[in-house]
């Protein structure tokens, strides 16, 4: 009998539409392939920035995204476990998911035993030095105060204004490739080994498919998105691979040793 998998995903960003798609396009996309894992998963992370912005107003029906959600109860009823772990754009992520759908929402970067390895899994935003603007900003937004305040905000008035600013974000994110010696979260990740003992670092946020050798027995995963190459790796208790669904000219950059 074929061991049950574990899958990684993230930055899927629903909300927004695209040059290559709309959102509700990209949605169907990722619960038809949601569905045709079930047999093979046993467990799925989705490693933040699952929406491109969320904000749980008391005074409005949650943001709905039905054939996602549809998924999401057709996984859990297979047995499934669903993990949540906010982001940059998703950071506002609370309550709705867990008493809705009894996923639970990460908020923090974890260390965890799967399959008898350990993995450390976080969105990725925030991590290693420098970006000291977004990490002071991070902790405002992150504020019970800032949370408070924000839901004060008619719920229309308060998404059109996260749409703005997510949209801003992007024309100031860095997604060019500059090489591995200049990937922030690699230099996080081999800081962080040096006094830890890990096999995976998996993280999303930086929307490249990058697979890379920290030392001989610990690799880095970044699991790229959804925008553009359909990313997502696998665990199969022994085999960690990155892998893309979508058609085109894409490639996993990558420095593994054979």
């Amino acid at each position: 009998m074929t061991s049950k998998q574990v899958y990684f995903i993230s930055d899927i960003h629903l909300g927004i539409d695209t040059v290559r798609e709309t959102s509700a396009q990209r949605e169907d996309r990722l619960s038809s392939w949601l569905l045709s894992i079930a047999h093979l998963a046993e467990e799925i992370y989705f490693l933040g920035d699952i929406f491109d912005y969320w904000f749980e107003f008391s005074s409005s029906e949650a943001l709905q995204y039905p054939k996602f959600y549809k998924a999401l109860r057709k996984l859990q009823n297979s047995g499934i476990s669903l993990y949540f772990f906010t982001g940059n754009h998703d950071m506002w992520l609370d309550s709705y998911f867990t008493t809705e759908f009894d996923i639970p929402v990460i908020k923090n970067p974890i260390i965890k035993t799967i399959k008898g390895k350990q993995f450390y899994l976080a969105h990725g935003d925030g991590l290693g030095k420098g970006d000291y603007g977004y990490k002071i900003l991070k902790t405002i937004m992150r504020h019970p105060i800032s949370i408070a305040l924000y839901s004060c905000i008619p719920a229309q008035l308060g998404f059109k204004l996260m749409r703005y600013s997510s949209r801003k974000s992007r024309e100031r994110s860095e997604e060019t490739f500059k090489g591995f010696d200049n990937e922030r979260l690699i230099a996080f990740c081999e800081i962080h080994q040096q006094s830890n003992d890990l096999d995976y670092y998996i993280m999303g946020h930086r929307h490249l498919p990058i697979d890379y050798d920290l030392t001989p027995e610990t690799r880095y995963i970044n699991l790229g998105d959804w925008l553009q190459y359909d990313s997502f790796a696998v665990f199969d208790g022994e085999h960690l691979t990155l892998e893309l669904l979508a058609d085109g000219n894409y490639e996993i950059l990558t420095n593994r040793k054979p």
